[in-house]
């Protein structure tokens, strides 16, 4: 594990006193906020009435849930910490909703969500530092912020007696004696511990990367296959323009995204720069395919990275050469967040949206697919056609043949024999006419549009199977069940070799060829009939904006 920094005792009173507001200041007023909505007896009925949901949305671990099973024979909050309550206050509306939405930045402070918010933004900042070293400068900077926030936190109350402002005031003039103050040391020294993943190089950077242990300690409900968990990533480096890398990202979120099924970029914000991501629980739940799509993750985001990311300098040709030569020295810190982007439900819908264009894809394939198919039906009907006149022509010269070759063998060595058993019919005779007599042009356009409908098939059953893996929507689980497997078989080997192996030689015929073609026409058919029938359905429920309501 990465060891916090010795300190001074001047930089340890700082980092216990910083301790103390994030510990126990914080966590006091939010549940001030809670009981002043709610007492805990009734949060903690609102909270049994549907338990299995709210527990899948909140995604609370053991032993939060054991604090909220206990709410029933508390009069206060104090048994909650700041994460617990943030989570609560939000899934409930215990306040009004920030101005501009829970896990969004705040500009202004219009109300309590705003202030909560302002206050988790902060408490963030302090637990995810790389060591717990505040230099004087710093630690009146976090002061001065919470106490202009106290001050607000007071009047949303209406305290007039034991405030906030009194408290924190005190806080920032309070030198704790040597036991209290180890105690609050330790306690943010081990919020602050970091595991090293390892080091990504991008031309440009090294990207040392590290996990917060709090990762270590997922809830055992996260091991299942569906659903997510929010992420925030803290990116720390001299030389990089936040604001232009976050102008960045945000511009190539889907270009980092494409493809991708496991941890998914949602935005960058400048501030010190934080990226927000979802990783999917399939890799929360072990522990090196975590490690390893951390990494890969890092290294999609900075290479992604151009000139304009690193710091201004006087010249744009100065920021080229830095960018081409400077190896630019970077932390990445993973940590657990609290952070919400969009609801799941919006996610759903856009991961929907993006599964019904590649069905429009596949649609628009299989329906070239199917005429072409036709035409090598029709081939086949005229070859057999000929097929059968040459037959004829064959019976008619056979007996001829036979004849000539008997009067000549003595003067062949029986060749004229062998040459007359030929034209009689033989498999490599009946497939030279096969290769014969079919349109070569069908045959070569109509083998392109199978590989291709291959192509496309595969690809949309690997999306409906990653989007079903990692948070399946009702319109995926609906696609998975269909079988679109037919084209599969038909492009095993090449459409020649199929037609040889399906053709009758012993009665010389290719009715039989046309047949099991016919037998693949219908399956490709019912297929797009299938998946249309489930895309006009997916349609209908955009129009009427009752998408999950629809496959229920």
């Amino acid at each position: 594990m990465r060891r916090p920094d010795v300190l001074e005792k001047d930089e340890r009173t700082r980092a216990a006193r910083i301790s103390y507001l994030m510990l126990d200041t914080f966590p006091k007023i939010l549940q001030e906020f809670a009981l002043s909505a709610i007492p805990p007896k009734q949060l903690h009925r609102l909270y049994g009435i549907n338990g299995t949901g709210t527990d899948k949305t909140l995604r609370l671990s053991e032993e939060q849930k054991e604090v909220v099973s206990n709410l029933s024979a508390e009069q206060t909050f104090q048994t909650c910490d700041f994460s617990l309550l943030y989570s609560l206050i939000c899934h409930f509306k215990l306040v009004r909703i920030p101005t501009k939405g829970w896990g969004k930045e705040v500009s202004n402070i219009l109300n309590a969500g705003d202030i909560i918010e302002k206050l988790r933004r902060i408490r963030n900042r302090i637990v995810h530092r790389p060591n717990a070293n505040y230099g004087q400068c710093e630690e009146d900077g976090v002061f001065d912020e919470v106490l202009n926030l106290a001050r607000l936190v007071d009047r949303e109350l209406s305290k007039t007696t034991n405030t906030f402002e009194d408290e924190v005031s005190k806080s920032q003039l309070w030198d704790p004696e040597s036991s209290i103050r180890e105690k609050y040391i330790l306690a943010l020294e081990k919020i602050l511990e970091l595991e090293e993943l390892g080091i990504v190089r991008v031309p440009g950077y090294e990207i040392a990367v590290y996990m917060k242990s709090d990762l270590n300690l997922i809830p055992p409900g996260i091991g299942i296959a569906e659903g997510e968990t929010n992420l925030t990533v803290y990116v720390k480096a001299k030389g990089l323009n936040n604001e232009a890398v976050k102008q960045r990202l945000n511009e190539m979120k889907d270009k980092i995204n494409r493809n991708q099924f496991k941890i998914i970029f949602q935005n960058a914000e400048h501030g010190s720069l934080i990226l927000h991501v979802v990783a999917y629980h399939a890799v929360l739940c072990v522990k090196s395919t975590m490690v390893d799509e951390m990494k890969s993750f890092v290294e999609r985001i900075f290479s992604t990275f151009d000139e304009t990311c690193v710091r201004d300098r006087t010249e744009p040709a100065e920021r080229q050469l830095v960018f081409e030569q400077q190896i630019i020295s970077v932390e990445c810190i993973f940590a657990m967040s609290d952070h919400k982007e969009e609801g799941t439900n919006e996610r759903k819908g856009k991961r929907d949206e993006e599964l019904n264009e590649d069905v429009k894809c596949w649609k628009k394939i299989r329906k070239k697919t199917l005429p072409r198919l036709d035409d090598l039906k029709t081939e086949l009907y005229k070859a057999n056609d000929q097929i059968r006149l040459t037959r004829a022509f064959r019976n008619v010269t056979t007996g001829a043949s036979l004849i000539l070759g008997v009067l000549s063998a003595p003067f062949t060595g029986g060749a004229s024999l062998a040459g007359a058993a030929l034209l009689t019919g033989c498999a490599a005779g009946f497939s030279f006419l096969i290769e014969s007599v079919i349109e070569k042009r069908v045959l070569i356009i109509t083998q392109a549009g199978v590989y291709r409908d291959k192509e496309v098939t595969c690809r949309l059953r690997q999306r409906v199977t990653a989007f079903r893996s990692t948070e399946s929507s009702p319109f995926a689980e609906e696609l998975f069940t269909v079988n679109i497997n037919t084209i599969i078989g038909l492009a095993e080997t090449p459409l020649l070799s199929f037609i040889k192996s399906w053709a009758g030689i012993e009665s010389n015929s290719l009715l039989h060829a046309i047949n099991k073609l016919d037998q693949y026409i219908c399956g490709l058919e019912e297929e797009l009939k299938t998946v249309s029938t489930n895309i006009i359905q997916y349609n209908a429920c955009i129009t009427c904006n009752e998408i999950h309501r629809c496959y229920i």
